[in-house]
């Protein structure tokens, strides 16, 4: 399984994407978190990805993020942001 979770400064216009990609490539999104800029200005989004592939040896992941408004940093936290795991599942 692939889990990542990222957590955005609150803005409330403009679109917000959250990638799991596979190698690299801009045309194999595996998994996607989305919103269409309907989030309150005091809020600060929480996207989560979350998926299970099965991979060959030689691939990997990357998670990637998108934003078009503004300067939108993404907030650390000790607690949830940002957050990457991959766990490896035997016989799938």
């Amino acid at each position: 399984s692939i889990v990542g979770q990222i957590e955005f400064a609150g803005n409330s216009s403009g679109v917000r994407y959250v990638h799991v990609k596979l190698n690299w490539d801009d045309l194999t999104d595996i998994e996607l978190d989305r919103d269409g800029g309907w989030i309150n200005s005091a809020s600060a989004p929480v996207y989560n990805v979350a998926t299970q592939w099965q991979m060959n040896q030689w691939d990997f992941v990357t998670i990637n993020t998108f934003q078009n408004v503004g300067t939108l940093n993404l907030q650390g936290s000790t607690r949830f942001s940002p957050e990457f795991m991959m766990t490896r599942l035997s016989g799938f």
